[in-house]
């Protein structure tokens, strides 16, 4: 179903929907939620979203659970540290959004970049669920070298303009 979602997503509007829905693939997800770090353009239309989703549970039939007890457990034995994806980027001293850290790192300076041609670099992270994920690197004034490729491409300036 992810895939198919993000096959026939068209603007802005769907990717956020599918961001607060929680439908996007994995490298989508952490893209948004560094766009909604490094912007509050949007921060207000996916919170609305969220309450939506949030009305919508409350109003559903509960669900038995199986097991409980051990699903409880779990829970309350995770020690991951709560994150908000939709506040602002940290001023920690990294150059990488919160949000795409686990993909990426905290820096972009230490990455194994390869030269497509002079000006433009790629770092390529392989596929994660189901996308193909990477980050160009283009030299300020130049513009971003003609291409195809099959599927949807997201794009996100982290500095510099596009």
């Amino acid at each position: 179903m992810r895939a198919e979602m993000e096959k026939n997503v068209t603007g802005m509007d769907e990717l956020l929907a599918g961001y607060a829905a929680g439908t996007l693939s994995y490298p989508a997800q952490a893209l948004v939620g560094a766009h909604l770090e490094l912007s509050d353009q949007n921060r207000g239309y996916v919170s609305s979203l969220e309450s939506l989703g949030g009305v919508s549970l409350s109003d559903a039939d509960p669900v038995a659970f199986n097991d409980r007890d051990s699903m409880l457990s779990a829970i309350f034995s995770d020690d991951t540290p709560l994150s908000n994806d939709n506040a602002p980027l940290a001023q920690d001293g990294t150059n990488v959004p919160h949000s795409l850290q686990s993909i990426v790192g905290r820096s972009i300076e230490g990455l194994p970049w390869k030269t497509l041609l002079p000006g433009v670099k790629e770092c390529k992270f392989g596929e994660i669920d189901g996308c193909t994920s990477s980050l160009i690197w283009v030299r300020a004034g130049r513009a971003m070298p003609s291409h195809t490729h099959h599927g949807t491409e997201l794009t996100l300036v982290l500095q510099g303009g596009f």
